[in-house]
């Protein structure tokens, strides 16, 4: 049984492993400072807007959802498929 991800699903997780070194993990300092002076650890609206938007353009946007619902339709267990 060959376990290994297909061509299409290994250039995804190069592109989510960039986006979270790029994007995410700078962002990791202000959500912990925020956390432990008991504001809650989330982003906010400035945080998440280019996020938001850097995942529309790389495609990361609704990887599971339809097509026609302005996703990738990507089945979640390809190796079951």
């Amino acid at each position: 049984m060959n376990f290994d991800l297909d061509e299409e699903y290994r250039l995804i997780n190069t592109t989510v492993n960039r986006f979270v070194d790029a994007a995410l993990m700078p962002l990791e300092a202000a959500v912990l400072a925020r956390e432990a002076e008991g504001q809650g650890y989330h982003l906010t609206a400035d945080e998440l807007e280019p996020l938001h938007r850097q995942c529309r353009e790389l495609g990361l946007w609704g990887l599971d959802c339809p097509a026609a619902s302005g996703g990738a339709r990507l089945r979640r267990w390809p190796w079951w498929a």
